[in-house]
Parts: structure tokens; C-alpha cells; sequence
């Protein structure tokens, strides 16, 4: 017998068919396979982009790009200054895979450079349009 644990963000809803009965259903329309494939191959890609980042970009330009893709996920809340996202430090260290005291020395750096504000788990990302490979040098104000 299979199992596995997820932890969503966000409210899912969760569906339940046995093996046997996708396989006949799935004979008759095969629409649900290419959404299968489709949002594997999304998730496979994610996986490999965030994968190379880790060894190739150092934390506050993992931080930085996480934050830029969570502001523009459904999520975000629209702010007269950018896109207001809810998540903690160690839901971000998790993410980007450092730990909690990393995310948040790159949080409070982020926020000397200019690019958010935070309070607690409440991110801004200001001026949400600016691409992900945007380059900054730290230390200096954008």
C-alpha cells in the first residue's frame, strides 16, 4: 500500500479514484492525462529551476526570486505598492532550502536594498513587474 503527506498553502480539494476505474475512464477520454502531463512537466521544471538555483545563486537571490514568483501567484494580495504575500521564514527556508535564520538575514537585507517591506509573516514586494533575474548588487540601494 501507497502513502504520502503533502502540505498545501492554499485550500485544495482532494479526490480520491481507484486504480482500476482511472484506468477504464481514462480509456474512454484521455483529457486527464495530458492535464496530468501537463502540470507534472510544469512541476518537473520548477523542480530543476529551483534545484540549479541552489547551487548557482546564493540565498538572498533564492529568497528574491521566491518572493517575486509567490507575489505573482494568485494569492498575492494587490498593495498600493506592490504585491502583499503571507508566509514565514521557515516556510521559505523550506522552500529554497536554507535555514529560517538565512531567509530572514536575506529578508532584512532585501529590505535595506529597497526591493520589500515586511512585518512578520506580511512580505510586500515592491513593484511586483521587475523580472526575476533583475540584477541588484547588495548593500546599495536599487
Amino acid at each position: 500500500k501507497r502513502s504520502t503527506r503533502i502540505t498545501c498553502r492554499e485550500q485544495v480539494k482532494l479526490a480520491e479514484i481507484k486504480y482500476s476505474d482511472f484506468n477504464e475512464y481514462i480509456k474512454k477520454d484521455i483529457t486527464p492525462i495530458i492535464y496530468l502531463y501537463n502540470m507534472l512537466s510544469k512541476r518537473l521544471e520548477d523542480t530543476t529551476n529551483r534545484t540549479e538555483s541552489i547551487v548557482t545563486q546564493d540565498v538572498i537571490h533564492r529568497v528574491w526570486n521566491l518572493l517575486v514568483d509567490l507575489s505573482s501567484k494568485e494569492q498575492a494580495v494587490t498593495h498600493p505598492e506592490g504585491s502583499m504575500i503571507r508566509i514565514s521564514r521557515k516556510e521559505i527556508g523550506q522552500m529554497i532550502g536554507c535555514s529560517r535564520e538565512m531567509s530572514g538575514k536575506a529578508i532584512s537585507e532585501l529590505t535595506k536594498l529597497g526591493k520589500i517591506t515586511s512585518s512578520g509573516k506580511t512580505i510586500v514586494v515592491l513593484h511586483a513587474g521587475i523580472s526575476c533575474t533583475e540584477e541588484f548588487k547588495l548593500g546599495s540601494k536599487p
